[in-house]
């Protein structure tokens, strides 16, 4: 999820979110590997699907996605494991959802 986007859009207008959208998108597959997933859900939250991934790797993903982002995105995330999360998908997104409102929240304190 980016940062602040909407107060960018109202800021700065729609083309710079869409410069926002389209360098994190960019940075979000270059960080991919051949076996994941990656795709925006909408507005300003995208999912990445980590095939056979633990925290470790998850963790790591998140680390070389922030090396890649150019300086002016801020991106939260949260993280679901199979099978102990949950194991149905809505249910993974609902805990990653969660996990990613936790993120945003420890970053404004």
């Amino acid at each position: 999820d980016l940062d602040r986007f909407k107060e960018t859009n109202d800021c700065k207008g729609h083309q710079e979110g869409d410069r926002l959208l389209r360098a994190f998108a960019a940075a979000l597959a270059g960080t991919a590997r051949e076996t994941d997933s990656v795709g925006r859900l909408g507005g300003d939250e995208f999912a990445a699907l980590l095939i056979e991934a633990g925290p470790e790797t998850a963790g790591s993903f998140l680390h070389r996605l922030h090396e890649k982002l150019p300086q002016e995105i801020s991106a939260s995330a949260g993280a679901a494991f199979l099978p102990t999360d949950d194991s149905e998908p809505e249910g993974l997104i609902e805990v990653a959802d969660r996990r990613l409102y936790e993120d945003k929240s420890a970053r404004a304190a």
